[in-house]
């Protein structure tokens, strides 16, 4: 084999590793392009969610009264875990503190505790999570295949939607 065909056969060995290198490497590359880590994370909230759902309610009721009018009364521990029972999950300590200090707010309602975002009730949340079992919700499907995880819908409008993540 002459020099030059060895000097061309190298040439492709390299550039074929160097693809598959690139290929391999691209995932990687693009995070850090697209996606740069922060530069400063935020601090750590130093407060339970109880004592600032307390603070939020006073917010409320001195800066947005008919949002903290339209608020629906908490669920008992009792109620929410039935809840969980008929939707087949469980809800984070949070998230039943949350539900415990208030339900949401009821669909009717048109105020919303984020501004154009209502606050679902976790009845609805159950119905809602239900329906998507039993429809096979193409959206959570993959997510169940893949991540073995279930997302429910805590707050929403038309076009984004808040998710509570919980493992099946």
């Amino acid at each position: 084999m002459s020099r030059a065909k060895k000097v061309i056969i190298t040439a492709i060995a390299l550039t074929v590793i160097a693809v598959i290198a690139l290929v391999l490497a691209a995932p990687s590359i693009q995070r850090s392009l697209f996606y740069p880590k922060p530069k400063v994370l935020p601090p750590v909230v130093g407060h339970s969610t109880k004592f600032l759902l307390a603070r939020l309610q006073l917010v409320l009721e001195t800066n947005a009264p008919s949002v903290a009018a339209a608020l629906q009364p908490g669920l008992s521990d009792a109620e929410i875990t039935s809840l969980e029972t008929s939707g087949g999950f469980r809800l984070s300590d949070d998230l039943r503190t949350l539900y415990r200090w208030h339900n949401g707010i009821a669909r009717s309602n048109t105020v919303g505790l984020l501004p154009g975002q209502r606050f679902v009730p976790l009845d609805e949340i159950v119905s809602e999570h239900i329906k998507g079992i039993s429809d096979k919700v193409s959206e959570q499907r993959g997510y169940d295949t893949i991540f073995n995880i279930k997302l429910l819908k805590i707050c929403l409008d038309n076009k984004s939607i808040i998710y509570e993540l919980f493992k099946i």
